[in-house]
């Protein structure tokens, strides 16, 4: 259920970070004289250095959030929660959009499109804002900036190694790097990498015009014609992204193609290019042969004694 819309959560530099979260590694510390294993919790006191009556502090098994009081785009579940820092300018048209309930918070609609379409409802979003999501069931934060980078979003290391995310610089003892802007980070404090967000359709027309005006200006005067126009390309396929632990591979951009192969027009005895292998052995008709590549004693390479 939405709750009823407060003023947006700002960062500001001079009173401290607005949000950190962390996610130690596994790691111990000395208290008392006795070694105990750091939690989220003892990392957490740690960063915010005994300022926690500042702060709303959300615990859970693996990692700790703590939000300025003062920021109430904040949306919690019981495995789940999302901070936007700024306003999302669109907010309005994403609601009826996706027929949500009107006094929704920023934070609510960005749990929902998060849950809804992943990473690739980043591109929609309009406004001056930064964003962080962390799923206890999938153990994995995820932390966003606007195109601009409008509000710093920093990401790093604790004193264990584990992962970092807050707006504010805590000084030398934190290895912390700026996320940029229209990028993000997903996974967890040893599999995090920076990806981009996904092109958009009117980015891969753009892309294509400038590809196909290139290709005119090439050919001019060859009397060679160049290919389709950009427009009748089928481009809606190409706009989802690819992410993994090394980071974002755009369909459009990526040298990854789903295209037909030699190996592929070779199921065929008939096909022009299967006269005999580069080896000059014959083409076998078998299917338990053709792919489970059984071998034939009497033309193996493997010599019995």
């Amino acid at each position: 259920m939405c709750i009823t819309p407060r003023p947006m959560c700002q960062s500001n530099k001079e009173e401290g970070p607005t949000l950190v979260y962390l996610q130690p590694a596994k790691a111990l510390e000395f208290s008392e004289g006795c070694a105990v294993r750091v939690t989220p919790q003892s990392s957490l006191h740690s960063v915010l250095n005994g300022q926690e009556d500042a702060y709303d502090l959300h615990h859970f098994a693996s990692a700790s959030f703590a939000v300025k009081k003062s920021c109430n785009a904040v949306y919690v579940t019981r495995t789940t929660i999302t901070v936007v820092v700024g306003k999302l300018d669109n907010a309005e048209h994403l609601k009826r959009k996706h027929g949500l309930d009107p006094l929704c918070t920023d934070a609510e609609i960005i749990h929902f499109l998060n849950n809804t379409f992943r990473f690739n409802f980043l591109p929609s979003l309009r406004g001056k804002f930064s964003l962080i999501v962390y799923n206890q069931n999938a153990d994995q934060v995820f932390a966003a900036t606007d195109t601009a980078c409008s509000f710093d979003l920093l990401q790093g290391q604790d004193s264990t190694g584990g992962l970092l995310v807050t707006d504010y610089n805590l000084g030398p003892n934190y290895q912390l790097s700026t996320i940029p802007g229209a990028s993000f980070i997903f996974g967890k404090y040893r599999g995090r990498n920076i990806h981009k967000y996904a092109s958009t359709e009117t980015e891969l027309v753009a892309t294509a015009r400038e590809a196909h005006a290139a290709a005119e200006r090439a050919l001019e005067g060859s009397g060679v014609s160049s290919s389709a126009y950009p427009d009748k390309l089928n481009l809606r396929s190409f706009t989802s992204t690819t992410f993994s632990a090394k980071g974002t591979a755009d369909k459009a951009r990526s040298w990854r193609r789903v295209e037909s192969t030699c190996y592929d027009m070779c199921k065929s005895p008939e096909s022009p290019l299967c006269v005999g292998s580069v080896f000059d052995m014959p083409y076998s008709t078998k299917a338990s042969e053709k792919y489970s590549g059984r071998a034939d004693s009497s033309s193996s390479w493997r010599i019995k004694a």
